[in-house]
Formats: structure tokens, sequence, C-alpha cells
């Protein structure tokens, strides 16, 4: 720098220097639009494109086809097929209650896969609601055991969160039933009990109806006067109880699996009460993971928004031959199949993701479909389970492999309900589980009853094998089972349960 000297107050520089200094911070401004500002943009623009993915209207063939895991991931997990979770019809419910002050509530630990255990605990729940009770406890869950599929009664317990998300279930809870007490287990309730805990109480539940539905001899009939018998029994079996001095029943699980007619409650109601309890986030990005691998292996460009189930994308089937169903004479695996592969080729779905916790019978399914030039999936396929550490899922193998046999099953039950087309079969839980979660779908965010009259809409699949049709379909699903459901004696069928009475 040349100090040139003072005019007018002002320091003078030389031309050379001002002209060097203006090219060095032209040069630095350059570098930084030429690598960073891009960055910066990129940045924005994937901001942008995370917070608009919920929900948003874009076709398959847009910025969908450039998803990294995490953004499917993360878009499949905020966006659930029966849409949002609405809490309003459950606090309309609990604000029409009578309630009780001092009565707690919870119910012995459920036993089974995830269909009995999940409709086990609202059963609990909507029986504790309908008793007016002002607290419950959060039930433990029986695990099922490792090594002989059909003990599915031990002693070995788990707490909730072994299949569900408790901090979903707390906060939904208490908001929408503030007069109801969350106790997250026994030790939390308080010294004043007026009743032994380690010697409890137990109540059957639906053993306290007079009247049960005439279709269906495990749900009770008219939940408005079971109150009145409840009451009955309460003051016959239980000490008096008060807010501050309260008493805790167990409801028994022995006739509380499929006990509570759903069409007693609001269309709403049915629809959002099951969300109540929220599977856990490892296994929901575990599934959300499964569906990134199938929709990359077969460039299928899956998207996720509430209220939609994608055409033409896969058949999702669940093939249930495992030891356990052999030995109470469910259908083989000979009649199951069939079905299954004549569903694939009516619907024209030559893609299809089987869910089945038999891998041997899993890799015959497989054989099987490929003479019909049908490609058949597993999650631990897609996956890359037998690659090992190869596998580009790497992390989600390790994350499947620690889990359960029923942990498993819901990754594909979440796998599942995204399937274009499901098949399930009558006598399993799980599958009639997937079918009413997806009739929310159907009905556009309510439930459609499934009734006598109303047995689903469309063409009609035959199946292989005589007397084994489909007993219900409808746009999106199907279930293969006994055709003449309605014949069941009154009284004395149960072939209406399900439909009747497991929660969406």
């Amino acid at each position: 720098m040349v100090w040139r000297g003072r005019a007018c107050g002002c320091i003078q520089f030389s031309k050379s220097w001002l002209s060097r200094r203006l090219s060095k911070t032209f040069k630095i401004f350059k570098t930084f639009c030429k690598i960073f500002l891009p960055l910066l943009l990129a940045f924005g623009m994937r901001t942008h494109l995370l917070n608009s993915l919920k929900g948003a209207d874009l076709p398959d063939n847009t910025l969908f086809l450039s998803r990294t895991l995490e953004e499917f991931v993360w878009q499949e997990m905020n966006n659930e097929i029966d849409g949002p979770y609405n809490l309003e019809p459950l606090r309309e419910l609990c604000r029409m209650r009578n309630y009780q002050p001092g009565l707690i509530v919870s119910c012995e630990a459920p036993a089974g896969g995830v269909g009995n255990v999940r409709n086990i605990i609202l059963n609990c729940i909507r029986f504790a609601l309908e008793g007016g009770a002002t607290g419950f406890v959060v039930p433990e869950i029986m695990i099922r055991s490792a090594s002989w599929l059909s003990a599915i009664h031990t002693s070995d317990n788990a707490d909730f969160a072994y299949m569900f998300d408790p901090t979903h279930f707390l906060d939904s809870f208490s908001a929408a039933c503030p007069r109801v007490r969350i106790y997250q287990n026994i030790n939390e309730l308080p010294s004043t009990l007026t009743t032994n805990v380690s010697e409890p109480i137990l109540c059957s539940a639906s053993g306290l109806s007079k009247q049960f539905n005439p279709i269906s001899s495990t749900l009770i009939d008219k939940p408005k006067y079971w109150r009145e018998q409840f009451d009955i029994w309460l003051n016959k079996n239980v000490p008096p109880f008060a807010h501050a001095y309260p008493a805790l029943i167990i409801f028994s699980n022995s006739d509380l699996f499929v006990s509570f007619p759903m069409i007693c409650d609001s269309s709403e109601f049915v629809a959002s009460f099951g969300k109540l309890l929220k599977f856990r986030e490892d296994l929901r990005r575990l599934a959300a993971t499964v569906l990134y691998a199938l929709s990359s292996t077969y460039q299928m460009h899956l998207t996720f928004r509430p209220f939609e189930i994608q055409q033409q994308k896969f058949l999702g089937a669940h093939l249930r031959t495992d030891s356990d169903a052999e030995e109470v004479s469910w259908p083989n695996y000979d009649f199951q199949s069939l079905n299954i592969l004549n569903s694939a080729i009516t619907q024209n779905l030559p893609i299809i993701y089987l869910a089945s916790g038999s891998p041997s019978e899993s890799q015959k399914f497989i054989s099987q479909a490929f003479t019909h030039g049908l490609n058949v999936t597993t999650k631990d396929i897609l996956l890359g389970s037998s690659l090992g550490s190869s596998s580009p899922y790497h992390s989600a193998v390790k994350e499947l492999e620690a889990l359960t046999w029923d942990q498993r099953g819901i990754v594909d039950y979440l796998v599942l309900l995204r399937s274009s087309y499901f098949v399930g079969m009558y006598e399993s839980s799980f599958s009639w589980n997937v079918v009413n979660r997806r009739r929310v779908v159907v009905g556009n965010g309510s439930w459609m009853e499934i009734n006598e009259g109303n047995r689903g809409g469309g063409g009609r699949i035959e199946s292989l094998r005589e007397g084994m049709e489909e007993c219900f379909w409808d746009e999106r699903s199907a279930i293969f089972g006994p055709v003449g459901m309605e014949t069941s004696p009154p009284g004395k069928g149960n072939r209406w349960h399900y439909p009747l009475g497991l929660w969406p």
C-alpha cells in the first residue's frame, strides 16, 4: 500500500492496491458461490422435500425416484395408510363416561401373536372405560416359547414396550381421557389400595353379559346392559373404594380376546381406536426399510399418502403353515399356497411379498410360484440376510435377527398393510387384522362394517379346494374360508367374531 497523503480528510490508496484487493474479494465470493451455495441450496431443497412428503400429492415418477433410504423411511413412517391418528372419537367416549372414582383396572398378560395381544389389550381398555374406571395399569405381555410355537402361555413376561410404543400410548390416552390415570406398572399403584396386588381380584368381563351376539357367541350383545351387571359384580366382590382408597381388579384373558362388539361404537371410533397401540419405532423402521428394498429391487417407486393403497405393485400373502397351526389342524400348505397363487394370477400381480414363519415352507412356495412365472420375496431375502456383513442393509439384518418370532411378525404385518392386494386365511387373527385395518382405507377413514349382508364387493376368486372360497373380499383384500359363515347356529357359532370384534 502506498500512502499518497490526505485530501478533504480522506485517506487515499493507490489504484493498484485497490484493484488487487477487489480481485481477491471477488475470488472468495466466486469460490463461495461455486462450492458452498449449491450445498446450502441442496440442503434447503431437501428440507423442503422432507417437509412436503407428508401427505404430498406428487406423481410416482418425480422426486420419489431419487429418494434416499432415510427419506423413504421418513415418508413411510409419517403417512399411515389409514391417515393420522384422530383422538376426538376416544375423547368423546371418555367425556360421556359415568366414572367410578378409585376403580383401577388392568388385564392379565395377553399371550399369542400380535393379533391376539393387540385385541386383548384394546378390549381390556374398552371394558375399563365402559365400567367407569379412573385408573388403568398398562399390562405386561407374555412371550411365546422360542422352541415350541404352540406354547404361548409361559412364565416369561415382558413389559408393554415388547411390542408397542409406551410413550405414544401414555400421551394419547392421557390427552383423550384425562380423568383416567395411567400406571406404567403395578409398582406405581398407591399404597392405600383396598385390594391385595399379590392376590388380585379377577373378573370375567364378557362373562358378566346375559346376552351374546346372535351370530358370534364370543361377543357380548348390548354393552349398555353390561355396565349394570358389572356394577352388581363390583358390589359383591370388591371392597368399598374411593379416590383416596382405590381398588384394583384384573380382567381375565380367558374370554377377553374377541368379546366387545365394534358395532356398538361409531365408525369413526372403530377406525381410530386401534391406533392407540402404536408399534415400536424400531419395528416400524425395519418394515419401512423392507419396503424400501422391495421398491428398489423391483423398481416399484412406492409412495405413501394417507388413505391410499397403491395399485398394481405387489400381492401381500399370509402363509400360515407353522408348527402351531399344524397342531390345531388349520388348512395345510397345499390349500393355502394354491389360493395365493390363484389370487396373484387373477389380480395380475406377479410380485408376491410372502409373510410366513416357516423358512422351509417359504422356500417351497418360492419354487412353486416360479413355475407359474411369479416372483416371491420375503423380508429376509430383501434385506439380504444370507449375505451377512456384505448385505447393503447389514444393520437392519442384525436388528431383524435379534427379534423374537412374534416381533418379526409385526414387521410382516406392517409391510402387508401396503400391498396392492392382500390374501389371508379365515382362521388367523393376524390375517383378519390386516384386512380390518385396510378396510378403513376402503372407507376413506371410516370403518365399513362387515356383516352377513355385506361381505365385500368386486369379482370373486374361486378357491382351488372345495368349500373354501373367499368368505370375505373387497377392493383391496380377501380372506379364504368357509363361504357359509352366516349358517352358524345362533348363539353357538364364532365364525363372525373376527370381522365383528377385531379392532382395525
